[in-house]
């Protein structure tokens, strides 16, 4: 895999992991407002498995994310282990704040304190200064 599409994977993973995360807090309020609907009510059977589907997908999902997760963190312990021998700390910087803090190009120009098109120079600069570690793996 190139250097740039392995950066760019993460970012994607992130979102990925994030959106997942969200999944499962409106499946657990669904479960939440079954578990209530079902108390308020004379308990049935149907509704008794209803609840039980509910809550065996609820704990699927969960593993699901649990094992996304993990997944993310490996990768991104493993891009923090490449980025760290890049050398130059500019490009550690604009690395780390664009794929692992998954930061927006204008938002890295305004911490960094440099203009936009410079961060977007100084960030080719660092690509290739990584590929160059992350081709000799």
């Amino acid at each position: 895999m190139k250097a740039k599409k392995y950066l760019k994977n993460i970012r994607k993973k992130k979102h990925e992991v994030y959106a997942q995360i969200e999944y499962i807090k409106h499946l657990e309020e669904l479960a939440t407002k079954i578990t209530t609907m079902i108390q308020k009510d004379k308990v049935q059977t149907t509704d008794e498995n209803r609840q039980e589907k509910s809550i065996i997908n609820l704990i699927a999902a969960k593993e699901n994310v649990d094992i996304m997760v993990s997944e993310y963190i490996n990768l991104i312990n493993e891009t923090v282990k490449y980025i760290s021998m890049v050398e130059d700390n500019v490009y550690k910087a604009i690395l780390i704040a664009r794929y692992i803090n998954a930061l927006e190009w204008e938002d890295i120009a305004i911490e960094m304190n440099y203009s936009i098109s410079s961060i977007y120079r100084l960030h080719n600069l660092a690509v290739k200064a990584f590929e160059s570690i992350f081709n000799s793996k």
